[in-house]
C-alpha cells in the first residue's frame, strides 16, 4: 500500500505543469525558511544578517529539495538534503543552531514555533500527497470514461446511392448519456438516437446498455415496433427506479423512404427541398422505461431527392441565454432551413454553431442529419 501511494504521488507530481511544481516548491520553501529567523529571535544576541540569511535559505532549500527528492530514487532522497545541509554548515557554521543561553520564555516560544512549523509542514505535504493520489485516480477514471464514450458513440458518416448521413454526440461531461448509432442489418439501414435522463457516468452506463440491446435484438430481425417495445421492457427490468430514456428509431428499407418510431423524443425536423418548408413529426409514445407494455407504433415517411431530416436531443433546444430564454425548436429549424443546401458536415456545424453562440452547453447534445439523394 505504501509503495502504491508513493508511486501515485510521484505520478501526480510528474503530471503537474511546470508552474504548478514551482509554486508548490516555493510554498514549501517559504514555509520552512522562517525557522532560521525564529532561532535568531531566541538567541540572547542576534547573529549577523549574513549567517541568518544563509541558514534561512538552507532551511527552505532543505525542505524543498526533500520534497523534490521524494519523487526520485531513494539514494537521491537522502543525498540531496544532506548535500544542502553540508553546504549550509560550510557557509554558516553549526553553532548557529546550537542552543545558547537565552530566556526560558524565548527558548520555549522558539521550540513551540519550530514544532508547529514542522508539524504543519508534514501535514501539508501529507494533504498534498493524499489529494494528489485521489486526483491521479480521478483523472485516470475521467480519461477512461472519455475513451469509453468515444468508443461507444463515435461520429457517424455514411453515404450510399439512396441516403447520406452525418452526425455525432457531444457530451456535457467526459461521458454522456446520448446515443447515436447507425446499423445495417437484415437489408435495412437503422438509425437510432437515445437520450438517457441525466448525464455523466451513470447515464453513460445506461446508454451503453441500450446500444448493446439494440444490436443484439437486431440479430432477430424485429420490426421497428418490436425493437422499441423490447427496449422499453429491458430498461424497466434492469434500470434503476426512475431511469428512463427518450428514443428515436428510423429504419430505411426502400428508395428514399423510412419508418420512424419516437418514444418521448423531440420531434423529427424534415426540410422539404421542393418548398423549403419544415415538417415536424412528434412522438406518440412515452420515454423508454416509464410505462410497462406500452404499444409503440411506427409511421412511414416518403422523401424526395434533397429532402433533409434532422434527429436531435433536447440538449440543443433547451440551451438558455443569459436572460434564461431557451434556444428552442424554432431557432434550430430556422438554422436547418437557412443552410439546407450545403453539405451535411457544414449544415451540422452551422446548426451547432447557432446553438453555441446562443448559450453555454448544459446537457449532452446530439444531432444527426439524413438526406435523400437524387
Amino acid at each position: 500500500m505504501a509503495a502504491d501511494r508513493s508511486f501515485e504521488w510521484r505520478k501526480f507530481f510528474a503530471s503537474l505543469p511546470r508552474l504548478g511544481k514551482l509554486r508548490l516548491l516555493a510554498g514549501v520553501f517559504l514555509l520552512s525558511a522562517p525557522a532560521a529567523l525564529l532561532n535568531d529571535l531566541a538567541l540572547p544576541g542576534h547573529a549577523g544578517w549574513g549567517r541568518v540569511a544563509v541558514w534561512s535559505v538552507a532551511t527552505g532549500l532543505l525542505a524543498a529539495t526533500s520534497l523534490l527528492a521524494s519523487n526520485r530514487p531513494r539514494s537521491l532522497f537522502v543525498l540531496v538534503p544532506v548535500l544542502v545541509l553540508v553546504i549550509a554548515v560550510a557557509l554558516g557554521g553549526w553553532e548557529f543552531w546550537i542552543p545558547r543561553a537565552a530566556s526560558a520564555r524565548a527558548y520555549l516560544d522558539y521550540v513551540l514555533c519550530a514544532l508547529m512549523l514542522g508539524w504543519g509542514y508534514s501535514q501539508i505535504v501529507r494533504f498534498i500527497s493524499d489529494e494528489g493520489v485521489r486526483s491521479v485516480r480521478q483523472r485516470t477514471e475521467i480519461a477512461l470514461a472519455q475513451e469509453v464514450h468515444d468508443a461507444l458513440v463515435p461520429p457517424v458518416s455514411l453515404a450510399d446511392h439512396e441516403f447520406e448521413i452525418h452526425g455525432d454526440s457531444q457530451p456535457a461531461t467526459e461521458m454522456g448519456g446520448d446515443l447515436v448509432d447507425v446499423v445495417r442489418a437484415g437489408g435495412r439501414l437503422g438509425i437510432y438516437v437515445a437520450d438517457v435522463a441525466g448525464h455523466g457516468v451513470p447515464a453513460g452506463v445506461t446508454m451503453s446498455m441500450i446500444k448493446s440491446a439494440i444490436r443484439m435484438r437486431l440479430r432477430g430481425r424485429p420490426t421497428l415496433q418490436e425493437l422499441v417495445r423490447d427496449l422499453n421492457a429491458v430498461l424497466l427490468e434492469v434500470g434503476k427506479p426512475g431511469t428512463f430514456a427518450t428514443f428515436a428509431g428510423l429504419e430505411c428499407a426502400g428508395a428514399r423512404g423510412f419508418a420512424y418510431c419516437l418514444a418521448g423524443h423531440p420531434p423529427l425536423l424534415i426540410h422539404r427541398a421542393a418548398t423549403g418548408e419544415i415538417e415536424r413529426r412528434d412522438a406518440e409514445g412515452p420515454p423508454l422505461g416509464v410505462i410497462p407494455g406500452f404499444a409503440f407504433v411506427s409511421h412511414d415517411v416518403e422523401l424526395a431527392a434533397g429532402d433533409l431530416v434532422a434527429v436531435l436531443t433536447d440538449g440543443l433546444t433547451e440551451v438558455r441565454d443569459a436572460r434564461g430564454e431557451e434556444f428552442g425548436e424554432g431557432r434550430l429549424a430556422e438554422a436547418l432551413r437557412a443552410h439546407a443546401g450545403r453539405p451535411l458536415p457544414e449544415i451540422h456545424a452551422a446548426m451547432l454553431g447557432a446553438v453555441r453562440r446562443f448559450g453555454p452547453q448544459q446537457d449532452d447534445q446530439t444531432l444527426l442529419l439524413l438526406r435523400a439523394r437524387g
